[in-house]
């Protein structure tokens, strides 16, 4: 089974095309939350990032892309220190 994962990933290059899809899409959650910081704490904004993962999941599927990045971005201590919490 995992051999047939690696293979469908390099096969149809989804590790490239996920890189820079995430690429863009952490890019574009930095320039949401970083303005912020000055009206919500680390707290609020980690919340807000899981709500709208949550949301997310709901209609696209627990293992929808931007939702379980979304969440691994709320709990990056580095991620969200970058932005200014």
């Amino acid at each position: 089974m995992r051999d047939e994962i690696t293979n469908h990933f390099t096969v149809l290059k989804l590790t490239e095309r996920y890189k820079r899809k995430s690429n863009s899409e952490i890019s574009d959650v930095f320039n949401t939350i970083q303005p912020l910081s000055a009206i919500l704490s680390r707290m609020q904004i980690q919340n807000q990032l899981r709500t709208d993962a949550a949301s997310m999941k709901a209609a696209k599927g627990s293992n929808y892309w931007r939702a379980v990045l979304k969440i691994a971005l709320s709990n990056s201590n580095r991620f969200l220190t970058d932005a200014g919490y």
